[in-house]
């Protein structure tokens, strides 16, 4: 293949990354892995700085960030900069007049090979990839044997020698072989049954790699067929988190920055400095010579990054926990070069509650909300740890989650930074505190924490309560601010009260681009109380009615495992790439789940389920 397809950055790390089934213009095709993404054992990526507290609490050590291999097309098809190699796949066509089969037709150059040429095709239409793969939990994608399928029960000895892999059709439910006369007939919905690959043990691991799956990997778990579409075929795991002081304070143009952009040189100072003072000074002037800087300072910058753990103020780990404190402190002399920028509207908003023209729901929202900040800037750092193909479920089976280079033998891990702003609120610890406790509400949630594995409930009616607040508010933004609600993100810190970790009720709403400029600015806009309010108002007003209700309302599990309840497309789902929730619980909980507006607009007497009072009658 040698026509460049374009894919945007933020796709690399997400539903494009190694391992991904893309969809181009005219093809389908599997990026390879990341090893691919070098050059003399170097990432060919800039290396991403400033988040070493990051990678402590995202649980990836010191292994560093790098950027994807980024290049562009200029005019006459010229590429400048890095491609990413990629597969066709499947590696199968399909005529759908005649059924013929055929096996990787773009080996030779002529664009007649996508047609089909068999002498017995009138129509000879133009040839499809099949929509089929074969997946294994433990990361694996191949082919479908179409060839071993067709000669899966030969009779006589031409079928069982036979190697033509030319003469296979398809059609009306039987795969036959003209060659050698050997068939077997199976309808589509056969061909992904859990056991119909039992006794195949010719799985290669990755479309691009020769190695074989171990045949013992294939008789503890067989390999099934999913179609190109299935969400089952791949899932990548990414983990997120925002740059917050002291490194957001710490600007681009600084020695250390610049100095930490450049791991070979850095590495390099470092061995000469403990092996070889002469060599040490001559690599240190050479280098503060083209940099333009003093040797002193990058001696100093040097220092910094070897001492940054030491130096720095004590990190938790608690990742959320350290990104709420951020938030909710004001940040003193605040620079706009700053990656991390906040104005708080605090005073502001409950400056609103003297207004003698609020009452009713408006005035109880107003002292519902504890603060209000607006994010300037932001920073937020996506790392690929790799994926899943999920394809098989079972108490017995556990996927296993592929890292980025197949092998797991780099040391280092794709990233990617993105700029933004953001809206974030947080709901005072009193109210919510006592809502939680209350037994309806408890014995609600309890009935969805009885579907999720593994996780505990303690924090999970909090959780959930503002998981939907978050997505209406997401789905109001959209109307009021023009980004479409896929441009928007939600997160989410819930937790309550547990030895030294303070309590946390807030929700950031916000949107992050690659483009280091940031966004608009729109979204911090509807941070002024006045807008918020309104925003807020509408979404409260949203929760209590659906176009589906009272289906929806009175649903007890809808969704995914169930893990809904009065939630569903008409009023509270949002785009995947939106919600947070299946990062958040670790890739085990799927996207748009634990949502149910009944936490926020009540559940009246006289049904099945207990009275809850709405939300804002919490309110004081």
């Amino acid at each position: 293949m040698t026509d460049p397809t374009p894919i945007r950055l933020s796709h690399l790390i997400g539903f494009c990354a190694p391992g991904a089934i893309v969809r181009s213009a005219d093809m389908l095709m599997v990026p390879m892995d990341t090893r691919y993404w070098t050059q003399n054992g170097q990432p060919k990526g800039g290396a991403i700085v400033r988040v070493k507290r990051l990678q402590v609490a995202l649980g990836i050590g010191d292994r560093p960030l790098h950027f994807p291999p980024t290049g562009r097309m200029e005019k006459a098809g010229r590429i400048v900069g890095d491609t990413l190699p990629a597969v066709r796949f499947p590696r199968w066509m399909h005529c759908e007049h005649c059924g013929r089969l055929y096996y990787r037709l773009w080996r030779h150059p002529s664009d007649q090979d996508l047609y089909c040429t068999h002498p017995d095709c009138r129509r000879k239409a133009r040839l499809a990839q099949v929509p089929w793969a074969l997946v294994h939990p433990n990361g694996y994608l191949d082919d479908i044997p179409w060839f071993w399928l067709a000669h899966r029960a030969p009779k006589g000895d031409v079928q069982r020698h036979c190697k033509d892999r030319d003469s296979l059709v398809w059609k009306e439910n039987t795969l036959r072989c003209d060659t050698c006369g050997a068939h077997n007939k199976f309808w589509a919905g056969e061909l992904t049954g859990e056991k119909f690959f039992y006794g195949y043990r010719w799985m290669q691991q990755q479309p691009w790699l020769r190695e074989r799956v171990p045949v013992p990997e294939l008789e503890q778990t067989l390999p099934v067929a999913r179609e190109i579409g299935d969400v089952r075929i791949y899932e990548a795991h990414t983990a997120r988190g925002l740059v917050i002081p002291p490194e957001s304070r710490i600007t681009d143009a600084s020695p250390r920055v610049i100095l930490e952009g450049m791991p070979a040189e850095l590495d390099l100072l470092r061995t000469l400095r403990a092996k070889n003072a002469k060599q040490f000074g001559r690599k240190l002037a050479n280098l503060a010579r083209k940099l333009r800087f003093a040797p002193e300072a990058l001696v100093g910058a040097l220092d910094e990054i070897d001492s940054a753990l030491d130096t720095d103020p004590p990190f938790s780990g608690d990742l959320l926990g350290e990104e709420f404190k951020a938030l909710t402190t004001p940040i003193p002399d605040l620079r706009e070069e700053e990656d991390f920028i906040t104005e708080h509207f605090t005073t502001q908003w409950h400056g609103l509650a003297g207004a003698s023209a609020w009452s009713g729901q408006v005035a109880r929202i107003i002292g519902l909300v504890d603060r209000v900040v607006a994010v300037n800037r932001l920073r937020e750092i996506v790392v690929y740890k790799g994926f899943e193909r999920p394809a098989v479920a079972g108490p017995d089976i556990e996927c296993r989650l592929v890292p980025p280079d197949i092998v797991g033998r780099q040391n280092w891990l794709p990233g990617l930074e993105l700029f933004g702003e953001g809206i974030f609120i947080s709901l005072k610890e009193a109210i919510i505190g006592a809502w939680e406790q209350n037994e309806a509400v408890i014995r609600r949630c309890h009935t969805t924490a009885r579907r999720l594995e593994n996780h505990g409930e303690e924090d999970l009616p909090r959780y959930m309560l503002l998981h939907t607040l978050a997505h209406l508010m997401i789905r109001q933004i959209e109307f009021d601010s023009g980004y479409p609600a896929a441009a928007l993100k939600e997160r989410l810190y819930a937790r309550r009260a547990k030895g030294p970790d303070a309590p946390m009720a807030g929700i950031l709403v916000y949107t992050a681009v690659p483009d280091v400029a940031g966004s608009l600015g729109g979204l911090v806009e509807l941070a002024r109380p006045e807008r918020l309010l309104a925003i807020l108002e509408r979404a409260f007003t949203h929760a209590e009615w659906c176009a589906l209700d009272p289906v929806c309302a009175e649903h007890d599990g809808q969704g995914p495992q169930l893990l809904n309840r009065a939630a569903c497309h008409a009023c509270t789902l949002l785009p995947e790439p939106s919600c947070e929730v299946s990062e958040a619980f670790g890739n085990t909980v799927p996207a748009n789940t634990l949502l149910d507006r009944a936490l926020i607009k009540g559940v009246a007497s006289g049904g099945e389920e207990p009275q809850i009072a709405p939300l804002l009658e919490w309110v004081g």
